[in-house]
């Protein structure tokens, strides 16, 4: 009875060595691609990213995967957008989309740091902001920082990353967080810097200026299809005058489930 019970443990031993040796994997369940409304919007086929134009102003927006989130840093264990589970498979914490800018036009254009994401429920959900992840990921003087989950469950201590919080603003209700992990602000730190540089801001574009970054979004469930994504009031100056235009995308979330 001892030597079985050796074995086995010797056998669990053996396959947790082996998991920590893999690679991490990328498990792409969850697809969003791009849906056409007209003939103005271009689509890449390789890259799935959709590039709409209008008075100048050109937009192209691609939905990120989780092989895609993966290659946003070069460690995953600094990665605010990802969580790697024990089996070493990649799943992603947020809805994100990658956006680039480019003002064709000779005078400038102004973008406010904030788009919206419409599900074909009617929900509502507004970019989140750099201020987000400073707030979640946010240092405490003691050495590790517990940050609670509502509504309130039993905790999930393995590991010291955070998982992910449900946040809506400035849409549907006030912020709240909703999982918990144990953090350590040393990796915190990381996790503010990497999303300082990767999360889209407000940009003011001159003639000729490119401008990029991730408009970022509360993870949308499984049962949502079809959503369309709104840059608004893109500000455009013509001399002392200025007007504002809307862009919008449409894209479909298709849930591959996998045996």
């Amino acid at each position: 009875m001892s030597q079985k019970f050796f074995l086995q443990l010797a056998g669990v031993l053996l396959l947790g060595l082996i998991v920590a040796g893999c690679g991490v994997k990328a498990r792409v369940d969850i697809h969003v691609e791009p849906v056409v409304i007209g003939e103005e919007y271009v689509v890449d086929p390789q890259t799935g990213a959709m590039t709409f134009e209008q008075e100048g102003v050109r937009i192209t927006v691609k939905p990120l995967d989780a092989a895609d989130l993966l290659e946003v840093t070069d460690d995953e264990d600094i990665n605010p957008y990802i969580d790697v589970s024990f089996w070493r498979y990649v799943q992603p914490l947020y809805t994100v989309f990658d956006v680039n800018i480019h003002n064709t036009r000779d005078s400038r254009v102004v973008v406010d740091s904030h788009a919206v994401l419409i599900d074909e429920n009617g929900e509502q959900y507004a970019s989140l902001p750099y201020e987000y992840f400073k707030d979640v990921y946010s240092a405490a003087e003691r050495e590790y920082t517990d940050v609670v989950r509502y509504p309130y469950r039993r905790p999930y201590y393995y590991g010291y990353r955070p998982y992910r919080y449900g946040y809506s603003y400035p849409y549907r209700n006030a912020y709240q967080p909703r999982y918990v992990r144990r953090v350590s602000n040393e990796m915190a730190q990381y996790y503010r810097l990497v999303a300082r540089e990767t999360v889209f801001d407000s940009a003011k574009l001159f003639s000729g200026a490119k401008r990029g970054g991730l408009l970022v979004f509360e993870k949308l469930g499984e049962d949502a299809t079809d959503m369309r994504l709104i840059i608004p009031e893109v500000v455009i100056y013509n001399g002392k005058r200025k007007h504002k235009v809307n862009f919008e995308f449409h894209f479909r979330q298709r849930v591959s489930v996998k045996e």
